[in-house]
């Protein structure tokens, strides 16, 4: 199952929180990709890529990688 830009958000304001990840995403530069996340989600680059480079250069180890895939909290 592919990751959505919708998964990538939602990811990011869970890892890193919604002032930070935004931070990361407009500021942080991936080698790999040449670029910013946002420069990268501009081109079309396919989300889980971004998200394992961002994850990758924040050193945020494996837990972070796979936050998507992780079953939602039971609701009270």
């Amino acid at each position: 199952m592919a990751m959505t830009i919708s998964d990538f958000w939602n990811n990011l304001e869970a890892v890193f929180g919604s002032c930070y990840g935004r931070s990361l995403v407009g500021d942080l530069y991936l080698p790999k990709l040449g670029g910013t996340a946002e420069q990268s989600l501009k081109q079309g680059i396919a989300p889980e890529l971004i998200w394992a480079e961002l994850i990758a250069e924040t050193e945020m180890g494996e837990d972070a990688l796979w936050v998507h895939r992780q079953p939602a909290p039971a609701k009270k």
